[in-house]
């Protein structure tokens, strides 16, 4: 699974934060000036990232133009730690949102020695499991075997897990 960057999270919150689920910047600036307020920082740092602050610019007020400057300011020089309040919310989220894959991960590690241990305990076969929650064999077999914990999600970890007990 690829790594999720700043640019693809903020895209992904700006277009969930919208009422119109768009990435274009005309209609999203309309939204942040009628009262969707939550979505103005999300929107001014994904312009900066993705390089359409010209295009922001057009639709900005004096006032909301002089602190995007001050935003741009402080992301160029890699002061991220003395944005807005608002702004680091923001960061913060992307901060969470990349650290849950490594709990996902430390999850299905200890939910995968609990499968094996059930499954040899109960002398169950991976075809058996794999077939009757229908699940990819070889992804499934990468996963007991050589332990690779991107080959199930954390929810068919589970899956699994709950069918193995409740045999």
């Amino acid at each position: 699974m690829r790594q999720l960057t700043l640019l693809g999270f903020l895209s992904g919150y700006v277009k969930s934060l919208s009422e119109c689920n768009s990435l274009n910047i005309h209609k999203l600036i309309q939204e942040v000036y009628n009262g969707n307020d939550r979505l103005r920082e999300p929107l001014f740092m994904y312009c900066y990232y993705n390089h359409k602050s010209e295009v922001l610019s057009k639709y900005l007020t004096e006032s909301d133009k002089t602190e995007y400057k001050h935003i741009v300011n402080l992301l160029d020089n890699n002061l991220t730690h003395n944005l807005p309040i608002d702004y680091l919310k923001v960061v913060n989220s992307y901060n969470r949102k990349i650290g849950m894959k490594d709990n996902d991960d430390h999850i299905k590690e200890l939910m995968l020695d609990k499968i094996v241990k059930l499954k040899d305990q109960k002398n169950i076969s991976n075809y058996r499991i794999y077939t009757e929650l229908k699940i990819n064999a070889g992804n499934f077999n990468d996963f007991i075997k050589n332990r690779s914990l991107n080959k199930l999600s954390l929810n068919k970890s589970r899956e699994v897990y709950n069918y193995l007990q409740n045999l």
